[in-house]
């Protein structure tokens, strides 16, 4: 029996493996291209939902205080949302009055405290009658969209790829760069030009 048979019949078998391996990878990057996709497009319907809203608030509200106070609170909303999809919100990076920053440390959201003081805000003024029902309502869907896409952009943050399927993947691409050497090993016919080619393939993969 040839030395190399079973070195000839690991070929096939790495043959198979390396297919089922493509396959694992192109998912895993699929994956994570879907998962920053989503997030740049939620980004990106946050920047324009911002400018709507700041182009519905100087046309509708003539009181110079209360469009200073949504020019504060709209860019407030993006940082805030920034950083509290990182871990923790910079309450010196906010444009806020003492008592507005006094409020926000006491709140865990910090997002949602400030998507609560515009709409504490446009109540005020609707009360007042300085805005009618369907400006209201106009004002009102684009800070609902705020709490939609946070939503959207936590369920992104809290759902990351399983830690098990990474780990086995991992594993697995260890395990078959280490070993495809064995598999190559009969590529070449003499034993000086084996160990030659077994010895490049194994420092090509270790490098890899």
């Amino acid at each position: 029996m040839d030395d190399t048979s079973v070195f000839k019949d690991m070929i096939a078998v790495y043959s198979l493996v390396g297919f089922v391996l493509s396959l694992l990878l192109v998912f895993r990057t699929n994956t994570a291209y879907d998962r920053w996709w989503e997030g740049r497009k939620k980004w990106g319907e946050l920047v324009n939902n911002s400018r709507n809203l700041a182009i519905k608030i100087s046309s509708m509200i003539d009181n110079k205080e209360d469009r200073a106070f949504f020019s504060r609170m709209i860019p407030n909303y993006a940082f805030s949302m920034k950083e509290h999809l990182r871990g923790k919100v910079i309450i010196e990076e906010l444009e806020l009055t003492d008592t507005e920053k006094a409020a926000i440390e006491r709140t865990e959201h910090k997002p949602n405290f400030v998507a609560h003081s515009m709409y504490k805000k446009l109540h005020a003024i609707k009360k007042e009658k300085r805005i009618s029902e369907e400006e209201f309502l106009s004002i009102d869907n684009n800070l609902k969209t705020f709490s939609d896409i946070i939503g959207a952009c936590e369920r992104i943050r809290n759902t990351p790829i399983p830690y098990s399927y990474s780990l086995f993947l991992k594993k697995f691409i260890f395990l078959y760069v280490m070993t495809l050497p064995l598999g190559l090993l009969v590529v070449l016919d003499t034993t000086h030009q084996q160990s030659q080619f077994s010895y490049f393939t194994f420092s090509s993969a270790w490098k890899f």
